[in-house]
């Protein structure tokens, strides 16, 4: 069975809008204990740590440091790479100032 949700909220001050959502019947597992664990055990934050979707009810099971090892090395658990946050901008647009670009002279 389908369980549609109606949320209302006010757009701006004077009119409400209404909006349908249509949800499935799942059941979501929270997983915070092996997110946690998992930021432990590969030495990263929780925001770098990626659980397999596909696998979470396998997942779900772990709630010991070794088990979550263990799913670390059946790929199931996995640490994200750093982001990068690249200064090529930068380096351009200090070039740019070099030659006097940027300062917001000179308006008359």
């Amino acid at each position: 069975s389908l369980l549609v949700v109606v949320q209302r909220y006010h757009h701006h001050r004077s009119c409400v809008v209404s909006r349908k959502t249509v949800l499935e019947p799942t059941t979501m597992v929270s997983l915070k204990l092996q997110k946690r664990l998992a930021a432990s055990v590969l030495k990263c934050g929780k925001k770098k740590v990626w659980l397999d979707p596909n696998e979470i009810n396998e997942i779900s099971l772990a709630n010991s440091r070794r088990n979550i090892a263990r799913l670390k090395r059946d790929g199931l658990i996995i640490k994200k790479p750093t982001v990068v946050h690249s200064r090529a901008r930068v380096t351009l647009r200090n070039e740019a100032k070099r030659k006097g670009r940027h300062t917001g002279r000179f308006l008359i």
